[in-house]
Formats: C-alpha cells, sequence, structure tokens
C-alpha cells in the first residue's frame, strides 16, 4: 500500500469522491463473514479538475460480479446560474476596477519600473525612487495575498508568505468540495434541480430551528437531582460585562464571518465601539451520550419512551440521523436489523470515533497508531506542499502535522517506532523528500527540534512530546 500511496503521490492525483453506495467491493458472503471494502477509486490531476470542474462518480449496482461499476459523468453548469455569475462577475470586475483597479497589472508594471530603475546608474534620486517603488510594490503583493487567503479560508498559515499560488490552488479546492450536486429531501428523494436542492434546504433548517412547546417537565425534574445553585444560576443569567465581550471578540478570527455589510472583522478591531458589535446571546451544546441496554424489543420501547419524554420536556429533539446502535458479537444479525429499525437508527459496527480516535480500543492498539501514521502520512503527501515556500512548511508542520496526535498522546505511550515514522514523515515534508528521490537533509532532525534561539526551528520531537503530555497526567 505504502508503494501504491506514493505512485499516486508521484502522478500528482487526487480522489474524485463519489456519489451512492460506500463501498465497490463484497466477497458475497452473509452474517459475520460479510467483508466489503472501497478498493475502486477514480483519481485525476489538479489540471485535468481544473479543466473539468463540473463532474460527477457514481457507484452504480453490482450485478454478477463481486465490484460495482463506477459511472464517471461530465456535464455543463446550469445555463441560468452561469448567467447569473457573469452578470456577477462583470458587476464586481467593474467594481473592482473602479476601488482597486487590475492588481495584477499594477504589479507587473511596478515590477517593470522597478527593473528599470535598478538598472541605471545609481544616485540619491535614484535610491530614494527606487524605495518608493518597492514600498508600493509590498502594499499591492500584501493586497492580493489578502485577497488569496480570504478565497482559500487557509486559517493556519500566517500573513507573510507571498504565496499566492497556494492560496489560489486551496481556493480552489475548497470550491469543488462545496460544491452541491444533489441533497436529499424529506420525502426520501435525491434532488438536484437549483429550486428543488433551495427547497430542501428550507424545509430541513425550518424543522430542525422550529421549537417545541415544552410539557412534563415535572416529571423529569422529579428524577433528577438539581447540581446548580442559586448562586450559580445568578452567575449564569447577569448581563454581560465589556470585559467578557472584549475577550471574545478579540478570540474571532478576523477573516471570517463578514457582517451584513459585508466587512470582515479586522475593520472593526480598530474601532473604539467594538463593544457594542455582538449581539447578547448565549450558546448551550449537549455532550455526547451512550446509553447501554440489553437486546430485547421491551429495552428498546422504554429508551423510546425515555427519550419522547425528554423531548417533551425540554423542547429539543434527538437527531435520529446521527445517533446509531451497536450490539455485542453474539447476537444474531437479523435480531440487530430488526431492533435498529424498531429505534428508527442506523445499525453501527462500532462506536466511532471522537477526536480522531475509536471511542473503543481493544487490547491491540496496532490499528489505532496505523490510523495515526496514515493520517500523518496522508497529510504530509498532499499536494499543496508543491506551492509553500520553508517558512510555510514550517508553520504546517507545527500547526497541523505535529498536532494530529496531541490528543491520541496524552493518553497512550507510543511505541517508539510510531514516533520515529512520525517525526521521518514530518522531516520528509520538510525537505521536499519523495520516496525513491533522495533529497539532502541538510540537518537532522533532533537539531531542527531545539529552540530557535538554540539555532533550531522550533519542531517538537514526538517522543519527547508523548511523555511530556503523559508527566502531566500523573
Amino acid at each position: 500500500m505504502d508503494d501504491f500511496r506514493v505512485a499516486i503521490d508521484d502522478c500528482r492525483l487526487a480522489d474524485l469522491g463519489f456519489e451512492g453506495h460506500n463501498f465497490t467491493w463484497t466477497n458475497k458472503q452473509s452474517g459475520h463473514a460479510t467483508i466489503q471494502e472501497r478498493l475502486d477509486r477514480v483519481l485525476g490531476t489538479d489540471q485535468w479538475m481544473t479543466l473539468f470542474p463540473n463532474y460527477k462518480v457514481q457507484h452504480l449496482i453490482r450485478k454478477s460480479s463481486d465490484h460495482c461499476l463506477i459511472l464517471l459523468e461530465l456535464f455543463s453548469a446550469d445555463c441560468t446560474n452561469q448567467r447569473r455569475i457573469k452578470e456577477c462577475g462583470k458587476a464586481l470586475e467593474i467594481w473592482g476596477d473602479t476601488h482597486f483597479g487590475n492588481i495584477k497589472l499594477q504589479i507587473r508594471k511596478l515590477r517593470e519600473k522597478l527593473d528599470f530603475a535598478q538598472k541605471r546608474p545609481p544616485s540619491e534620486c535614484n535610491m530614494a525612487e527606487q524605495k518608493a517603488i518597492e514600498m508600493e510594490l509590498d502594499g499591492l503583493l500584501d493586497k492580493e495575498e489578502t485577497m488569496w487567503k480570504q478565497r482559500s479560508r487557509c486559517l493556519w498559515l500566517n500573513e507573510g508568505d507571498k504565496n499566492t499560488a497556494f492560496f489560489h490552488k486551496v481556493a480552489s479546492g475548497r470550491q469543488r468540495r462545496n460544491r452541491i450536486r444533489r441533497v436529499l429531501n424529506k420525502d426520501g428523494r435525491y434532488v438536484s434541480g437549483f429550486k428543488e436542492v433551495e427547497e430542501a434546504f428550507r424545509l430541513y433548517f425550518q424543522d430542525i430551528f422550529t421549537s417545541q412547546p415544552a410539557s412534563n417537565r415535572e416529571e423529569v425534574f422529579a428524577a433528577v437531582e438539581p447540581t446548580v445553585t442559586e448562586e450559580m444560576n445568578n452567575h449564569l443569567t447577569r448581563p454581560f460585562t465589556t470585559e467578557e465581550i472584549t475577550e471574545a471578540l478579540f478570540q474571532m478570527h478576523p477573516l471570517k464571518s463578514p457582517g451584513p455589510d459585508g466587512r470582515k472583522l479586522n475593520i472593526y478591531f480598530m474601532g473604539p465601539d467594538y463593544a457594542a458589535l455582538l449581539p447578547p446571546s448565549r450558546t448551550y451544546s449537549l455532550p455526547m451520550t451512550i446509553i447501554f441496554g440489553r437486546a430485547h424489543f421491551q429495552e428498546v420501547d422504554l429508551i423510546k419512551h425515555i427519550l419522547t419524554i425528554y423531548e417533551a420536556a425540554s423542547g429539543q429533539k434527538v437527531n435520529l440521523e446521527k445517533s446509531g446502535i451497536t450490539f455485542s458479537k453474539k447476537i444474531p444479525r437479523e435480531v440487530t436489523f430488526e431492533l435498529s429499525a424498531r429505534l428508527g437508527v442506523r445499525h453501527a459496527d462500532s462506536h466511532g470515533t471522537y477526536l480522531g480516535i475509536p471511542s473503543t480500543i481493544g487490547r491491540s492498539k496496532r490499528e489505532i497508531f496505523q490510523m495515526l501514521e496514515d493520517r500523518v502520512r496522508k497529510k504530509s503527501k498532499d499536494w499543496k506542499r508543491r506551492f509553500l515556500s520553508a517558512a510555510g512548511k514550517s508553520i504546517l508542520i507545527k500547526t497541523i502535522l505535529q498536532a494530529i496526535p496531541v490528543y491520541l498522546m496524552s493518553y497512550f505511550l507510543i511505541p517508539e517506532h510510531v514516533c520515529k515514522r512520525l517525526n521521518s514523515l514530518s522531516a520528509q515534508f520538510f525537505w521536499g523528500q519523495r520516496h525513491e528521490e533522495r533529497r539532502i537533509h541538510w540537518r537532522n532532525w533532533k537539531s531542527l527540534c531545539r529552540a530557535k534561539w538554540d539555532g533550531g526551528l522550533g519542531f517538537r520531537d514526538i517522543s519527547c512530546f508523548n511523555r511530556a503530555l503523559l508527566a502531566k497526567q500523573a
């Protein structure tokens, strides 16, 4: 599999995704012997996806084979939407030319002007002219970088990389991921038209955000021991203070969630009356709940009854689409499907993952450590690295690659060979090494893990960091 991943990386291919059934192959066995996998994929290069942005990969039904057919469709966008986009684009182009002008053209002209000035004999007047041109050029480059950064929504890379090619690729990839081709409406049918998709969204959010009057609260309160004291309740319901609003405001990212006037938050950071911008509201979230019971119909009916009482008393509705039920291996498979259907939730083979790791872990931890290594490898082999400078790569390593295993390392002692492999993946990513191509590592990883004041780059040694996190638990 490593060789296959390397081949995909060398060819600069990316998975085009799919619609339909999750698996493309089955061993055609029944019961616990059933095995299903997604073995077949459609891959494409970034240039191909740019040339054919409107595509769809669909898994068709299996017939007389253990593999399903895969259909790749290429189609043009809706003419009405294209016309609207063109009209909007022309209006934005006129507005941009009026307020900013053509930034790319201005940058090219300034570079030509600077090149001409640098070729002339040095003089005091000439040096002052060069300095003025450089300052104007820096301002335009900052505008260009900020524009692409806002479009890419890439929050982990700091300002100053001057790498607009990277931001352009991220923005293009984000546009492909966010394209909605079809949705499942409340009637259980897939709709793909613009009006049908809009109506499906409206009905869905209208349903989940419509509150129901609470009832039977006394029955619930009688079974719950209160833990919130009167003092705590007064503290939670007191009005907001200016200090709280200030702290919340400066925790928000300056380039996200523009206001009704279209302005970004970083504009308001410079104003004196920013405390009045946030509306008085509080957000509450409910933790994930696990209910244990026996695999009997009476138990399922009792759980449904308890959930019904909770919904009536709280005014909140349990999202059955995001809920699942798992069974022990001794329960017959036909019984598990009957109980799942009766409860109205999906049948899951496991409890899923939490913060990137399985919720339940057996005696063998090889699977989760392999999954951890695969996640880091997937990030490090991403095509985006070809558009990053050394400074950009170092930020990516610190904020993404070395942050992936933090939660797992807080509770488990990672085997030494896994730590070395994770360090090796980060080093290969930084120096641009590929499978058979041996790039020179000008400094060993131990030297790069030193602090910047000590001649390093401030990277983390995974093994040492793992032991430090476990020491905090002692």
